[in-house]
Formats: structure tokens, C-alpha cells, sequence
């Protein structure tokens, strides 16, 4: 059933893959896949406001596959590809087998998947490591004493958040979970898990301390200050943001707080 999941999903992520041309943020991904090593860096310190490793990553896949509209996105349907079996597993860890083939199907055939899977960005693969991650968080404190599941989670976490600085919003909701059941499980596992995610955590915080100099670029879309940022993205989480200002802020406070709790 999962083979069958797969293949499906597999289909309809490349089935008229190149049919849209590049639309304007899959340009720059292209852009900067052709971009020596030195300039490809200055970029991401200066004006490409992404963690760095979906566009070294693309820089090699394109010296080696080409930059055709095929290609490009070929990577991005892979790593959608990876979701469904991954999410097979979370299913089953969380729940039981049956839950984990509904998950898979439903992510097989999601079109929000499968739009992402065609686009030559780093969402799909953002949507891949935070399965990983979710699935060894599960697992890890099903089996505390198997590291091989430590191993995986520190793993999947620090891609995730090298992905996309929105993969710390499943952080987030991670720690909000342990927070929740901390009486039956005790300080020291929790302690543990604090020092995993700081490991995870490390690449990104020394990014973020030696890498980025985006406040000292002048960029052609104007900087949003960084209060504005966090509002935004809080909102794009919770209550969507077609929701009227004044009316989404009192409707995601909850989420806030819920959120800054787990982190």
C-alpha cells in the first residue's frame, strides 16, 4: 500500500513538471545555483534571507543534472517524494498502521504538496526533514534508550531548521508537547532533550552569528523590521493572513502564547 502511495505520489509530482515557466523567486534560484562559491555567499550574507543549504545544494545539483525547468524542479518533487513514507511511519509511531497509510495518502495527494514539489525552492524539502524530525521526536521518547533514534532526530532537526527559518515553528510545537506531559516523565529525559535540540540548534546559531549581514544590504524590496517579521509570520501560522489585522491579533494571541511557552 505504501509502495503504491509512493508511486502515485510519484506521478503526479512529475507529471507536467516543466509545463509553467520559472516564475520570479525560481529565476533567483537559478541565478545563484550559477554563481561561483564566493558570490553565492556574499549573496546569502547580504540579500537571499534563507538558511544556508538549499542553494549550495542547488548549485551542485545543477552542475550536475542542468538548469532545465525538468531538472530544477526534480529535486524538490524527490525530496516530496521522501514525505510519504516518512509520514507513513509518524502515522504509525503516533498511532497505528492504518492511521500512518491515511497520512501518506493524504499527503500523496495533497495539491499543496504537490504545487510545492514542482517549484524550484526549498519548501518540499522543508516539508521532508520536519517529517524526519516529527518521527524521531515520536520515537525517541517511545524507545529513550535506542540512540539510534537520537541520531535521527538531532539529525532531521538540524536539517529542518537549515532549510527555513519557519522549521523552528515545529520547535516550538516539540517543546510545547514535552512541556505538556513533563509530570509523568521527569527532569532528566526532558534535560536530554533540551541538550539534542541545542546541538540541532548549533550550525544555525553560528549562521546566524558570523553569516548574514542582510541589515546591511540595500535590497530592492524594502527591510521589514523584525517586531513586524515575527507579527506576520505568528499570523501566517494561525489564523491565516487574509484575516482582517485588528481581529487576527486578538485570534492568534492564544497561539502566541501557546508557541512561546513550547519554545
Amino acid at each position: 500500500m505504501v509502495l503504491a502511495l509512493t508511486l502515485a505520489a510519484f506521478v503526479l509530482r512529475v507529471y507536467r513538471l516543466d509545463f509553467q515557466s520559472y516564475w520570479i523567486d525560481e529565476g533567483w534560484t537559478v541565478y545563484f545555483a550559477h554563481l561561483p562559491w564566493a558570490e553565492l555567499w556574499r549573496w546569502l550574507q547580504t540579500e537571499e534571507l534563507h538558511p544556508p543549504l538549499y542553494f549550495p545544494l542547488m548549485h551542485l545539483w545543477v552542475l550536475l543534472a542542468g538548469d532545465t525547468g525538468f531538472s530544477t524542479r526534480f529535486i524538490s518533487a524527490g525530496f516530496s517524494l521522501l514525505v510519504v513514507p516518512i509520514a507513513w511511519r509518524l502515522g504509525m509511531a503516533v498511532s497505528n498502521r492504518r492511521a500512518g497509510v491515511i497520512l501518506a495518502a493524504l499527503l500523496a495527494v495533497a495539491p499543496y504538496q504537490i504545487w510545492h514539489a514542482q517549484d524550484a525552492r526549498n519548501y518540499s524539502m522543508l516539508a521532508a526533514a520536519t517529517a524526519l524530525s516529527m518521527w524521531a521526536f515520536v520515537m525517541l521518547w517511545r524507545e529513550p534508550r535506542n540512540r539510534r533514534w537520537w541520531l535521527l532526530y538531532v539529525s532531521g532537526t538540524m536539517w529542518m531548521v537549515l532549510s527555513h527559518y519557519h522549521g523552528l515553528v515545529m520547535v516550538g510545537v516539540q517543546g510545547l508537547w514535552v512541556l505538556l506531559t513533563l509530570p509523568r516523565r521527569g527532569v532528566r529525559p526532558v534535560m536530554r532533550w533540551t541538550g539534542m535540540v541545542a546541538l540541532a540548534m548549533l550550525p544555525l546559531a553560528t549562521w546566524l552569528a558570523v553569516g548574514p549581514r542582510l541589515l546591511q544590504s540595500a535590497h530592492w524590496l524594502p527591510h521589514v523590521p523584525l517586531a513586524e517579521s515575527y507579527l506576520r509570520s505568528a499570523l501566517a501560522y494561525s489564523v491565516g493572513e487574509m484575516t482582517p489585522r485588528p481581529t487576527a491579533l486578538w485570534l492568534a494571541a492564544p497561539f502566541v502564547l501557546l508557541f512561546g511557552w513550547g519554545i
